[in-house]
């Protein structure tokens, strides 16, 4: 796997996924390099570029289910938030699940987290960790940051998707 370089309108974009760096060089005003080498993971590179940016109206539901099996969903909704893309599905989420994300409550907590399984509580203070695995709620805990709330869902529903009668570990 070589790695590319590519000039964007800001500066060079790096990563190995050429067909991706092309884009985000265009797209990216980046004042300096940034990190791009989770797009050489991403499922959606090695699918159809037009299910993640479908017509208005159009179903999001194959973009979804690759998001939902890849490894860098929170990195590319990360960026997707951060960069304020108003187009596509990115990390799993459409523009208005992003806007919603985005949208600050009265006590300055999102209306969901980004990550599948995980809540805020207003009452408790903090992420709630609550996935389906195999069909049934499952209460992790609470947990004060929700990136381990995430992580804990995370793991966990990888442990129950390996003991799942039929699945390959």
């Amino acid at each position: 796997m070589s790695h590319r370089k590519s000039a964007g309108i800001g500066g060079p974009v790096t990563g190995t996924n050429s067909r991706l760096i092309d884009v985000f060089a265009i797209l990216e005003p980046a004042a300096a390099p940034e990190d791009l080498s989770w797009q050489d993971q991403a499922l959606c590179s090695q699918t159809d570029p037009e299910a993640f940016f479908p017509e208005k109206g159009g179903s999001t539901r194959e973009a979804k289910r690759v998001c939902r099996s890849c490894e860098v969903r929170a990195e590319c909704l990360e960026y997707a938030l951060d960069h304020d893309e108003a187009f596509g599905i990115w990390g799993g989420m459409s523009e208005r699940e992003r806007r919603r994300l985005k949208t600050p409550r009265p006590h300055g907590r999102p209306l969901s987290s980004r990550y599948r399984g995980v809540s805020w509580s207003e009452r408790l203070g903090k992420w709630r960790a609550r996935p389906y695995i195999g069909g049934k709620r499952v209460h992790l805990g609470v947990f004060a940051d929700e990136e381990e709330a995430g992580r804990a869902v995370a793991e966990a529903m990888a442990a129950g998707q390996a003991t799942q009668p039929g699945r390959a570990a």
